[in-house]
């Protein structure tokens, strides 16, 4: 598990971090510590409320804005995807991103975890 999480965080980083290397002037370390603030900060708060409280409702809310925050995205990213290139080409990029995903969960489902 600590491997899987390991892996995760480390691809996200590059997510999160690759559009910094675009840019000239480099960030300064108060600008990369207020943004790890509010990345990271939501995470850890959460982690500590979730783990003194539990509440059905509370679990099912929050993961009804995460899901609705996944529609969002996807959205916008669909959007854009559709500017660079045709609807056909987004489709089967969106279907072979489900099939991967699909995969993973069952790879990972196999393993025991």
């Amino acid at each position: 598990m600590i491997i899987g999480f390991g892996a995760h965080n480390a691809t996200e980083g590059f997510g999160i971090a690759g559009p910094l290397t675009g840019i000239l002037k480099r960030p300064t370390a108060k600008f990369l510590l207020v943004a790890g603030l509010v990345g990271g900060g939501p995470t850890f708060v959460g982690t500590v409320l979730g783990s003194l409280v539990f509440s059905n409702i509370t679990y099912i809310l929050f993961l009804s804005i995460a899901g609705g925050a996944l529609i969002y995205v996807s959205m916008l990213m669909y959007n854009s995807g559709r500017k660079f290139t045709t609807n056909n080409t987004v489709m089967v990029g969106i279907f072979v991103g489900l099939c991967a995903g699909f995969v993973i969960d069952l790879i990972v489902t196999f393993g025991g975890a």
